[in-house]
Formats: C-alpha cells, sequence, structure tokens
C-alpha cells in the first residue's frame, strides 16, 4: 500500500434545478480510518457521494485529493487510487466471480481484456489476493447468479479490493442484506480497514451499527449542511438524532458501549 491519500471538501453545494441539496460543506476525511455518512433520506448523501466520485461536478466549492481539485484529474488516475461500491451493485448474472474480480483491475492496465497473455503477475497477484481476503477464491468459477446476497456483495468488494484503492466509498453496504450479512460485510470492511489501512467513507443508515463500526462520524442535516464531525461516543447525542431526524431517541449504554432503542 502507498502512502495515504488526503481527501478533503471544501465549501461544496449543489442545487437540482432551483432545489439546493447541498450546502457549503466542508469537512476533511481522517487517513486510515472508517468514518460513516449519516443524515436522513433526501439530505443529500448519494448526492455527495456521486460528487466526491466524479459522477457529478461541483456547482460551488471544491474536492481536493491530495490537494488537488478532482476536476482536474483524469478518471483513470483517479480511480488509482479511489474505488466506489455502490448501493446497488448489477452485473450479468453469468458472469463469474473470477472475472468480476479481475474487472477491478481496469484502471491499472486500461481496456485491455483480461486475459492470461496480457495479464501481468501483479494483476493475476491482486486478483488472487482479493479473492482469498474476501474467502471467495473457493466460488471464483462460480457465476453471481449462483451467489447469495451476501456472496455477491463481497464479489463486488473484493472487485474493488483488486483495484488496490487508498480511498474506499460504500454506499450503504448493508442495503438489501439480512442481519447476519450485514454484520459479516462490516466486520469485514473493519479488518480491511485495519489490516490494508484503506481509508473507508460509508453511508450507514443504522445508528447502531455507525456507532459499533465507524472511528468517525459525519452528520449531515434534512437542509443538506453538515451538522458536526467527530468520534462516535462523542458526536451521536439524543439532540443531534433528533436535528437529523426529526425524532426524539434515547440513548442507553451496552455492553459499556452506546446504544439507541428505537423501537
Amino acid at each position: 500500500m502507498e502512502d495515504k491519500a488526503t481527501f478533503r471538501v471544501e465549501g461544496l453545494s449543489f442545487a437540482y434545478a432551483a432545489n439546493p441539496v447541498l450546502r457549503d460543506l466542508s469537512f476533511t476525511i481522517p487517513q486510515g480510518k472508517i468514518s460513516t455518512l449519516m443524515g436522513a433520506n433526501g439530505c443529500g448523501k448519494t448526492t455527495l457521494f456521486n460528487l466526491m466520485t466524479k459522477n457529478l461536478r461541483p456547482q460551488a466549492g471544491r474536492i481536493l485529493l491530495d490537494g488537488e481539485d478532482i476536476t482536474t484529474i483524469r478518471l483513470r488516475a483517479f480511480s488509482q487510487r479511489v474505488a466506489t461500491l455502490h448501493q446497488s451493485n448489477t452485473a450479468p448474472p453469468d458472469l463469474t466471480v473470477q472475472r468480476l474480480v479481475e474487472y477491478g483491475r481496469t484502471p491499472h492496465r486500461g481496456l485491455v481484456h483480461f486475459a492470461p497473455e496480457f495479464a501481468r503477475e501483479k494483476d493475476r497477484s491482486a486478483v488472487e489476493q482479493a479473492l482469498v481476503m474476501t474467502g471467495l477464491s473457493a466460488l471464483a468459477g462460480q457465476s453471481l447468479g449462483e451467489l447469495s446476497g451476501g456472496q455477491r456483495q463481497r464479489a463486488f468488494l473484493a472487485m474493488a479490493i483488486a483495484q488496490e484503492p487508498q480511498i474506499l466509498f460504500l454506499d450503504e453496504p448493508t442495503t438489501y442484506l439480512d442481519v447476519r450479512y450485514q454484520i459479516e460485510i462490516l466486520r469485514f470492511i473493519r479488518v480491511l480497514n485495519r489490516e490494508q489501512g484503506i481509508t473507508i467513507l460509508m453511508v450507514l443508515h443504522d445508528i447502531n451499527q455507525a456507532l459499533h463500526y465507524s472511528d468517525e462520524i459525519l452528520a449531515v442535516s434534512p437542509q443538506g449542511q453538515l451538522l458536526t464531525q467527530g468520534e462516535p461516543q462523542q458526536v451521536i447525542t439524543p439532540e443531534l438524532l433528533l436535528e437529523m431526524y426529526g425524532i426524539s431517541l434515547e440513548i442507553t449504554e451496552f455492553r459499556g458501549k452506546p446504544f439507541v432503542p428505537s423501537v
């Protein structure tokens, strides 16, 4: 892993037509940590992710990667440092796990078809390591249509890992998964961060999962403004939850950590 990348948002604003979505956002993603973006539906989290991954262009402010405005960075160079796992990931059901993970090497080798006569040893090694890390080596030859929801999500994570990013964006990585696979994915994300040093920014809706698996929380208001940023135990308060979600919730303690009963 190369030196960790620095990612900063400065004065970011964005609107669809005459409808403001994000207003003057400024923050830095802590290097080598897991940061979680939280906020109510419609507060602009997905728009922010699209801006930070070059799928949208800022209307005001700027987004910096290692001090360089990302709008000036070529997509291939950007993708060599930043990977994204979307909320819904699609691929042909007959595509094998092996081939899907190989696509993660595209930013490093261009559009040359991944075949033995073209593949470099570094590419093969990165793909193999990604399969091992996600526990998918034995399923490499299976098609995506044969996998469970949790296995499919791990396959897409393996593709992102094969990309060898310094920063990984995860837009609601536990969506559509039952609780077993949610915990499995979140534990794996933590291992990936701790062992590989990858800086992670993810969106989660489950407050308790965010409390347990995050090093930092970035809280966004319904109006698309940054409310606060900091360690989960310090920033998650009943007052903040009321401001974010418009509902009064208690915070108790479970096994020595904050817990939010939501029923």
